[in-house]
């Protein structure tokens, strides 16, 4: 959800570093998507994945609207609508919320 190449965390600085890296050459426009938690069907990463696999859903309600989790499937359509739809020049950060919303555009 976040990225920062300034941060304590390796993790957020790599993904703001990553982002970073995108944005330099300049590009018309640049849409960088911040999911929070992937669900998928296949567990990846060993036990972490599965107890966080299982107990995020009962969590979710507790946590703010951008940390939830989104099907892959779901992600990858928000990725496709945005990409198919007229958007302004620049870069634009997505969570949650704009997944949502692309989401419900195409219905």
């Amino acid at each position: 959800m976040t990225a920062d190449p300034t941060s304590r965390s390796y993790y957020v600085r790599v993904k703001g570093s990553a982002e970073d890296a995108i944005k330099a050459p300049g590009f018309k426009r640049v849409s960088l998507f911040r999911p929070s938690l992937l669900v998928t069907t296949n567990i990846r990463y060993g036990l972490q994945d599965r107890i966080v696999q299982t107990l995020f859903p009962a969590l979710a309600w507790l946590l703010p609207r951008s940390w939830h989790q989104i099907k892959i499937e779901d992600l990858a359509r928000a990725m496709r609508i945005n990409a198919e739809r007229p958007a302004a020049d620049g870069v634009e950060a997505l969570t949650y919320a704009h997944f949502m919303a692309l989401g419900e555009a195409r219905a």
